[in-house]
């Protein structure tokens, strides 16, 4: 039955690239999500719902700092170096400047 179902995902995976990384990257979200949800278990017997606060704050608060600090460089678009690449991907006319 396992076999069945890497087979199964393996055509899926590789029948359309579209699908393929929309099926990674789903799979890596469930998966990150999988091991929080378990490791919460363990978080809750260590340290109080103090501590978990104290550190949702700490989070919260770099969170908002690295936002500002990295000014979204993350979603930044890179542009082509030369102009005949910039042409040959966006397949602009030769006259547009």
């Amino acid at each position: 039955m396992v076999q069945r179902l890497r087979d199964r995902w393996e055509r899926l995976r590789t029948g359309s690239p579209v699908l393929g990384a929309i099926l990674t990257l789903v799979s890596g979200t469930a998966t990150a999500q999988a091991i929080t949800f378990v490791l919460q278990i363990f978080i809750a017997r260590v340290y109080s719902d103090t501590d978990k606060g104290l550190f949702g704050i700490y989070g919260s608060i770099t969170g908002f700092v690295i936002t500002f600090a990295a000014l979204r460089f993350d979603l930044t678009v890179v542009l082509p170096r030369t102009i005949v690449r910039l042409r040959s991907l966006s397949a602009c006319p030769d006259d547009a400047s």
